[in-house]
């Protein structure tokens, strides 16, 4: 595996080299407890809260934040590089909340590590979700440049069902540089 070489230059880092051949099996595994599978089949729709932050990149990736309660309350606020700035506050069907409960629990999301940032590609942007639900609570951090594992895989795959369900796109706009690192 080749070495990264920095030049820090005032108090900005530059990389000058690249690493080559960077697979999961080279990264220090992180500790953490592995809860038994949470089942998300009896829960009450009272306790639900899904969020999803799309944070910054260098350059025009949207940032914006939504968040869904049990009863179909989508909040949606738009900060930067998206078509509406400010909070949009809509609905969806408690059938769709379900859905999305589903899908975290077939992702098993309470398992996921807290954070997926070793990072393979620079100046992406990074997407922070988080659930709580019947007093439990786990959020998870997504660098959309970190190294290719197949939980980032179910991550990803929930970050987009977020938007769909949603309907962000409403706010967000169609930002292909979005899809071009997230979708695939």
């Amino acid at each position: 595996m080749s070495s990264m070489i920095f030049a820090i230059l005032g108090s900005w880092i530059f990389v000058m080299g690249y690493v080559e051949n960077l697979n999961a099996e080279y990264l220090d595994s992180e500790t953490q407890y592995v809860m038994p599978k949470v089942n998300l089949t009896n829960y009450d729709m009272n306790t639900v809260n899904i969020t999803m932050s799309k944070e910054p990149c260098f350059g025009t990736c949207p940032i914006y934040y939504l968040e869904i309660d049990g009863n179909g309350k989508v909040t949606y606020r738009g900060y930067d590089y998206v078509n509406v700035t400010g909070e949009r506050i809509t609905h969806i069907s408690p059938q769709k909340v379900r859905e999305l409960i589903i899908a975290f629990d077939n992702a098993d999301y309470f398992n996921l590590r807290d954070r997926y940032d070793e990072m393979q590609i620079t100046d992406l942007a990074s997407v922070e979700t988080s659930m709580s639900i019947n007093g439990m609570y786990k959020s998870v951090y997504d660098y959309y440049g970190t190294v290719k594992v197949p939980e980032v895989e179910k991550l990803r795959h929930l970050e987009k069902l977020i938007d769909n369900v949603t309907n962000s796109v409403q706010w967000v706009g169609n930002k292909s540089l979005t899809a071009k690192f997230h979708l695939k």
